[in-house]
C-alpha cells in the first residue's frame, strides 16, 4: 500500500522527533534518577520536573523533544488518517500548550504558586496528549477497523494510567504511559499495522480473480 505524503510535515523529523524524544525520556527517567540522583524510580522524588529542578539544562532538552515530538507526531497522525475531528485537533494544541507551562514555570517543593501553576500545566499536557491519541484512534477507526484492537487496548490503557497517576505519581507512573504513547504513535505513524481495513488484502484477491476470469 504506498504511503500517503503528508502536506506539511516532513516525515524522517517526525521520525526523529518521536524516536529522539523516547530515547531521551527513557535515560532521563529510568538512568538520570538511578545512577545521578541515586533514586529509585518509584520514588515521590523521581519525576522528571523534581530532576529538572537539579538538571534545569537536561529537563529543557527534554520538555523540547517530548512537548514537539508529541505535537508533531499527533499532527502527523491525524492527516494520515484523516481525522479532521476538531476536538482532537484542540487536544493537540492544549497538549503542547501544556508543555510549555511546564517548562517556563518551575515546580516549587514548598508548594507555592508556581507548584499549582506547574502542575496544572503537567495534566493539562498528559491528559490533553492522552485523550487526543486515543480520541483519534476512535476516529479513525471508522475507516480504518485494523484500529479497532488498539481502541479497545486504549480504554485498560487510560484507566491503567489513570490509576497509576491517582495512587502514587513517580517517575514510573509518570513516563511510562508516555513512553508507551510513544510506541504506538510509531507504529500508527511509519508502519502499515493499523492503516486501512483488514479485508483489503481479500477484496484485491478478489479484484485479480475477476480480472483473471473475464
Amino acid at each position: 500500500m504506498p504511503k500517503k505524503k503528508q502536506k506539511w510535515l516532513n516525515t524522517e523529523f517526525c521520525k526523529l522527533l518521536l524516536v529522539g524524544g523516547f530515547g531521551y525520556s527513557f535515560c532521563y527517567t529510568f538512568l538520570l534518577d538511578y545512577s545521578v540522583e541515586g533514586m529509585n524510580i518509584f520514588h515521590r522524588n523521581s519525576t522528571t520536573s523534581i530532576t529538572g529542578l537539579a538538571h534545569p539544562a537536561l529537563f529543557a532538552v527534554y520538555a523540547v523533544f517530548m512537548g514537539l515530538g508529541l505535537f508533531v507526531n499527533l499532527g502527523y497522525a491525524r492527516e494520515r488518517y484523516r481525522c479532521k475531528n476538531r476536538i482532537v485537533a484542540a487536544l493537540q494544541y492544549a497538549g503542547l500548550a501544556g508543555m510549555l507551562v511546564v517548562a517556563l514555570v518551575e515546580t516549587d517543593l514548598a508548594h507555592g504558586p508556581k507548584f499549582y501553576v506547574h502542575t496544572v500545566g503537567a495534566v493539562i499536557y498528559a491528559a490533553a496528549n492522552g485523550f487526543c491519541l486515543f480520541s483519534m484512534i476512535g476516529v479513525s477507526r471508522k475507516s480504518h477497523d485494523r484500529m479497532r484492537p488498539l481502541f479497545y487496548f486504549g480504554f485498560v490503557f487510560m484507566a491503567l494510567t489513570i490509576t497509576g497517576f491517582a495512587t502514587k505519581l513517580c517517575g514510573f507512573t509518570e513516563s511510562a504511559p508516555t513512553l508507551t504513547a510513544m510506541v504506538i504513535l510509531y507504529f500508527v505513524n511509519y508502519t502499515d499495522m493499523f492503516f486501512g481495513n483488514r479485508n483489503d488484502g481479500a477484496k484485491q484477491a478478489g479484484k485479480e480473480r475477476k480480472a483473471v476470469i473475464s
